[in-house]
């Protein structure tokens, strides 16, 4: 079936063209949906919303790591505040501080997941950790992605460290993961 969208003819099969019609603005997009038959127009435009409370977070495997020895995958419980205004906050329960994600549909980004400095008098080096995870929720309660970490090294003495750590920087490391509401 083609549903008539504007001058010309369009297929709705694919979730950029959900997409593209979940970001029109609301008069676009009742023009649209006035075109489509009425059983197209629900899974063109699914709303997500991640619901509040503990979730279930599993390390996939590694995607790339060029930073060395990955240690053991780490898995556990966070904590999803869900702030209704296309923000969440998680809160890990590994320790680590909070920290703050868009959504934009579907699509999570968590820039700041992590940001840490490592110093040592005794060494002129300063190493810089970012983390940032990305993902797709699937539905309300699952959710699939990345986190990416990256590593640099400032000082004299990067290379002093890179021998002591067994890395060379700067260097990169992604890892796939899943999660799912808890309770």
């Amino acid at each position: 079936m083609v549903a008539r969208i504007g001058l010309g003819p369009a297929v709705i099969r694919s979730a950029a063209a959900r997409r593209i019609l979940c970001h029109m603005r609301l008069s676009h997009l009742l023009a649209a949906l006035s075109a489509l038959p009425l059983s197209l127009a629900p899974a063109a435009c699914s709303r997500i919303d991640p619901v509040s409370g503990t979730w279930v977070y599993v390390n996939g495997q590694t995607l790339t790591n060029t930073c060395g020895d990955e240690g053991e995958p780490s898995s556990g419980n966070f904590t999803v505040i869900n702030n209704d205004n296309g923000t969440l906050t998680i809160e890990p329960e590994d320790g680590s501080q909070a920290f703050n994600c868009t959504l934009d549909g579907a699509d999570l980004d968590c820039p700041d997941r992590l940001q840490e400095k490592i110093e040592n008098d005794a060494v002129d080096a300063v190493i810089t950790v970012n983390v940032r995870a990305d993902g797709v929720f699937e539905s309300d309660t699952y959710v699939t992605g990345t986190q990416t970490l990256t590593a640099a090294c400032a000082g004299s003495q990067c290379a002093l460290a890179e021998s002591l750590l067994a890395i060379s920087f700067p260097c990169a490391a992604t890892v796939s993961y899943t999660a799912s509401f808890k309770e």
